[in-house]
């Protein structure tokens, strides 16, 4: 996985590779009240929508994976909440993926590589670890 460099006011974006071949990639969109991201194809066409939730505060955090189309929800990331104390004192966080079975194995990859993503973006506690 890299991460380009990103230039002055260049949303974040994601590269998955494998043996230096390109799978696809993980590109945020500029959103009013809850995150957009779309999970693009080895040819930069976008296959899927990730929609965040609109706070991801003291509950199960909710990234729905949708139809470019926005009409179906076809999995989502969830980073399971573990209660405050935990939240304070514990450096770890717990992510699910769901996504169909028959989904091409390279857009899982990719899928994968968001969640890192989200995980950097919206739960980074510390930018060294």
């Amino acid at each position: 996985m890299v991460r380009p460099f990103a230039k002055c006011c260049q949303l974040p974006a994601l590269e998955v590779h494998f043996g230096g071949t390109l799978l696809g990639s993980v590109t945020q969109e500029w959103s009013f009240l809850r995150a957009k991201f779309y999970i693009r194809d080895a040819f930069g066409q976008p296959v899927l929508m990730i929609k965040g939730p609109s706070a991801v505060l003291c509950s199960d955090s909710i990234f729905e994976v949708k139809s470019v189309d926005e009409q179906h929800i076809v999995g989502m990331i969830r980073r399971h909440w573990r209660g405050f104390s935990e939240e304070m004192f514990n450096f770890t966080d717990k992510f699910g993926i769901n996504f169909p079975r028959d989904l091409d194995v390279k857009i899982k990859a990719v899928l994968l590589g968001a969640t890192i993503l989200i995980d950097c973006l919206y739960f980074g506690r510390n930018q060294n670890r």
